[in-house]
């Protein structure tokens, strides 16, 4: 696959993952080890710039975000939701270990998650994480553009996007070190209605991981999560953050079941409340 440039191959994400009984909600696992991991990806040749990886205070990683300028990042409401400790975000790296990493140590009050923010089901599942030092932008640590405002009315169903991180290989695998990445198309939210429900709704992007011939397609993964699901804009050439990674069936994501994603277009005037960043029409 031909990615920012550079020929990334299929993506493992780490994402918080959540699991519906039948006739159940959606339980919230955002505490727990089960994040989302990019898993039947493979390893990118290539740092993408505009992606961070967020660490606990043991050195951990549990989720990803995406920069959107010198001092925001974004990511998703169930990464930081109920986190009181410090998160350090890791930025312009393709190895987690990377010596020459941009790092910036943020507390509980640098971050906002959406006001509405519903736990359970995990509706406006998105947070800005504000950073007391600001990153150095420069080839290796990049911004990721917002999409339009006319992209909320977009049928993007078959749209083709790159989902990155470093979490888990499978359910029962560690974390990549190496930066993991896929190419995958996105389904209809009907594919998600029939695994999770209803709460599927527009303000949601759907992933189809189950994949032809009984092989199944790239999926998130523990540790995934609050990453970046982006495209590449064909007019100004730029990289998009078309959705966040939120949530699928906990401690199955290698089974090609459904994902769920926040579709970012869906909250660009919150966005621009909290960080002044505005997208274009």
């Amino acid at each position: 696959m031909n990615v920012l440039g550079a020929a990334l191959s299929c993506l493992l994400l780490g994402a918080a993952m959540a699991t519906l009984a039948a006739g159940a909600s959606l339980s919230q696992s955002s505490r727990s080890a089960h994040q989302l991991r990019i898993s039947g990806g493979g390893n990118a040749q290539a740092a993408l710039p505009f992606q961070v990886a967020l660490l606990d205070e043991g050195d951990n990683l549990f989720c990803s975000g995406s920069i959107l300028s010198a001092s925001w990042v974004i990511t998703s409401g169930t990464c930081v939701d109920g986190r009181t400790g410090a998160i350090e975000v890791r930025a312009g790296i393709l190895n987690l270990n990377d010596a020459n990493a941009q790092r910036v140590t943020t507390t509980a009050l640098d971050r906002t998650i959406h006001p509405h923010f519903e736990p359970m089901f995990l509706d406006n599942d998105i947070a800005l994480i504000q950073l007391t030092t600001q990153l150095t932008l420069n080839q290796r640590v990049a911004v990721i553009a917002l999409p339009t405002y006319a992209n909320a009315a977009k049928n993007l169903v078959g749209e083709s996007v790159v989902i990155s991180g470093w979490g888990r290989f499978s359910d029962a695998g560690n974390n990549a070190n190496r930066l993991q990445v896929a190419q995958v198309q996105l389904a209809d939210n009907s594919v998600c209605e029939k695994q999770f429900g209803n709460k599927v709704i527009g303000t949601k992007l759907c992933l189809d991981t189950s994949g032809q011939s009984g092989a199944h397609g790239p999926s998130p993964c523990a540790g995934d999560a609050g990453g970046p699901v982006s495209f590449v804009d064909p007019l100004s050439a730029s990289r998009v953050l078309h959705g966040i990674v939120s949530f699928g069936v906990k401690g199955d994501c290698a089974s090609g079941k459904p994902v769920v994603f926040t579709r970012v277009s869906n909250f660009l005037d919150y966005i621009e409340s909290v960080t002044g960043i505005a997208a274009e029409d």
